[in-house]
């Protein structure tokens, strides 16, 4: 049986439930990058070891200070 992802959307909010490993999760914006094309964006979150992380628009990783967000 082949399996394929599936979008859902969700309501409008500022964060994402708990995922689990090997789990994904998507954020949609309302413009296009050829609309924006400087826009810098940013997801920060915190791992199963408990640190905070931020990655931004070029994939650039950096440790958080505990929860200062």
């Amino acid at each position: 049986m082949a399996q394929a992802e599936a979008f859902v959307f969700q309501a409008r909010d500022h964060s994402v439930p708990v995922l689990k490993a090997g789990h994904k999760a998507a954020l949609v914006w309302g413009f296009t990058a050829l609309q924006y094309p400087h826009v810098i964006t940013w997801v920060r979150f915190t791992d199963d070891a408990d640190l905070q992380w931020e990655v931004d628009t070029a994939l650039h990783v950096r440790e958080l200070d505990p929860r200062d967000w």
